[in-house]
């Protein structure tokens, strides 16, 4: 500036182009760390579901221990060989038939089994409901409500069936219990309603993928969450099984001790 007067003070601001470069830097960092923000909340709720699934096996460890080492639903008189039913679960359990289904004779349904563990105050209702579900579709039980399958999110390892020495459902049975096996699996994600065991679709999946993606908990309380409803192998009873699958049941009519065979760990549940 020449002698005598002011130097010209550029205005305040952003120009346009500056605005525009602003603009398309904060779209490029939302484009970045919107999935890596999508991908933690899937990863923190297949956490807080494996949490879930590992409540429920704990649960059932310990209300084990005041039956025998049997778990909820298998009668410890006869060392589980035969399910809880009818008038024997309600001289078992009297306190809790006020708050249980009509079904309350069927102690090898999904419900009765969590929901003994709930009532008898062994598991946390909140832990019976999946982050995974759709639209708050299930809620956890209210005291002095009854315990049924809106209270209920996952599948528990399937004990009925004939109580046939070689039968899959007595081998099944042999296991549930507190042995500790790191190859028998108790409890899963459920299968997504009007789907079934032919094409199994969790409630972590899209409608119509027919893929089922969901958390499994074994019984030495190891859980993980697996892309597959199919382990490559398992032991019920004296059984081995390879390439086992989650919800389908093959019951074929002779089965030898230890044969080497498909399907033998059903889950209960959907």
């Amino acid at each position: 500036p020449t002698l005598g007067t002011k130097p010209t003070r550029r205005g305040q601001g952003f120009t346009l182009i500056e605005l525009l470069v602003v603009i398309s830097i904060i779209a490029l960092l939302i484009g970045i760390l919107l999935p890596a923000l999508a991908s933690a909340r899937t990863a923190a709720r297949q956490m807080t579901n494996n949490t879930h699934l590992r409540g429920i096996h704990q649960a059932l460890f310990a209300h084990s221990q005041e039956q025998k080492g049997i778990y909820a639903g298998l009668s410890p008189k006869d060392n589980g060989k035969t399910i809880t039913t009818s008038a024997a679960f309600q001289n078992e359990y009297p306190e809790l038939e006020p708050n249980m289904t009509p079904d309350i004779g069927n102690s090898s349904d999904n419900n009765t089994r969590l929901g003994i563990l709930v009532l008898a105050n062994f598991l946390p209702a909140e832990y019976c409901i999946s982050p995974a579900e759709p639209n708050d579709s299930r809620v956890p039980w209210v005291p002095g409500t009854n315990f049924d399958s809106s209270k209920n999110s996952y599948a528990l390892l399937r004990i009925n069936g004939s109580n046939n020495a070689e039968n899959r459902a007595s081998a099944r049975r042999r296991s549930w219990r507190d042995d500790v096996d790191g190859q028998v699996w108790i409890a899963s994600d459920r299968l997504r309603s009007g789907t079934d065991e032919e094409t199994p679709e969790s409630i972590w999946t899209e409608q119509g993928s027919e893929e089922w993606v969901g958390g499994l908990t074994w019984n030495d309380g190891h859980t993980e969450f697996q892309q597959t409803d199919v382990s490559e192998i398992t032991r019920f009873g004296n059984q081995t099984n390879v390439n086992d699958k989650l919800f389908t049941q093959e019951e074929p009519s002779e089965l030898q001790a230890g044969q080497i065979r498909s399907s033998n760990g059903q889950m209960d549940g959907g």
